[in-house]
């Protein structure tokens, strides 16, 4: 009798197993997307690095805030050294650099790379400093596919890939990371064709909902 209902209890956790990874790409995307119009305001801290033209590892550490319906997000930076201290504010359609060693703020297009002091790639299609966690709509016209699902101690995961369509350009894949428990990217590497680093992203600390204050984000020194 406890065999077979050792039995029973194992068909059920690989049922459970099973059913958990059932989701198509399209239902993980529908559930990302969903999750990302529900969010009044999520807070993080986004770390990583980004490889430069001449093969400079350009480290990043930004504590960033910001409400998606408002169209808002603030950005203040830790690294890299060159923008310590400074702080961008994403609003709608413009962009606020403020200089920590001038104290002084400039106003730039949201398109425009040099709007989060140079970060951007010049020249990538579509580029621009908005802030998107819908993956659907970020990576949009690229093929999307799920490259792999595991569990791990803190939940289970989603290795998402995003492959370019275009020819000519920087950015050829995407690896994204996503927990299915909160369906928010945690993770998201970019990679060149030929296969080398592009920029690593990590989100950590990820604070959703927990009443932010648009003038908050908006503050300048």
């Amino acid at each position: 009798m406890k065999i077979k209902k050792m039995v029973i209890s194992l068909i059920l956790i690989l049922v459970s197993f099973s059913l958990a990874q059932e989701l198509s790409i399209d239902e993980v995307l529908d559930k990302m997307k969903l999750k990302a119009e529900t969010i009044e305001d999520i807070h993080f801290l986004l770390t990583g690095k980004i490889i430069d033209a001449d093969g400079t590892e350009i480290i990043l550490e930004v504590d960033v805030s910001a409400m998606p319906m408002e169209q808002t997000t603030r950005a203040e930076f830790y690294q890299p050294d060159a923008l310590a201290d400074n702080i961008t504010i994403l609003d709608k359609d413009v962009v606020y650099n403020y200089v920590y060693l001038t104290n002084q703020a400039t106003l730039f297009s949201a398109n425009d790379p040099d709007a989060l002091g140079g970060l951007l790639p010049a020249g990538e299609a579509d580029s621009n400093a908005k802030f998107e966690f819908d993956l659907e709509k970020l990576f949009a016209g690229w093929t999307a596919s799920i490259d792999g699902y595991e569990k791990t101690d803190n939940g289970n995961i989603y290795n998402l890939r995003f492959d370019n369509k275009e020819e000519d350009v920087v950015i050829d894949h995407v690896n994204v990371t996503v927990y299915e428990d909160i369906w928010i990217p945690t993770d998201m590497i970019f990679y060149k064709k030929d296969n080398s680093l592009f920029t690593e992203l990590h989100f950590e600390d990820i604070s959703v909902d927990a009443g932010l204050n648009i003038d908050d984000l908006l503050y300048l020194p």
